[in-house]
């Protein structure tokens, strides 16, 4: 059977749900992930950060949270 890969298959019902707690799971993982840096980098920044210094350092990590393809 050579489909095109554009074909559209069914999943039995137990692999499909499995597959969508996967899914699922690795979506909260990220979450956690992410905030789990954003504190890590909070506690590494310098006491003396100007107002400035500080927001550009949120949006930072705001555009990193945003992005699922930044570094």
């Amino acid at each position: 059977m050579n489909r095109p890969p554009e074909t559209h298959y069914l999943l039995p019902a137990d692999f499909a749900a499995a597959l969508g707690q996967a899914v699922a799971t690795f979506g909260w993982l990220e979450e956690v992930l992410k905030r789990a840096l954003f504190s890590l980098e909070r506690v590494r920044l310098a006491r003396d950060l100007t107002a400035t210094e500080l927001a550009r350092w949120r949006q930072h990590m705001t555009d990193i949270a945003d992005d699922p393809s930044a570094p």
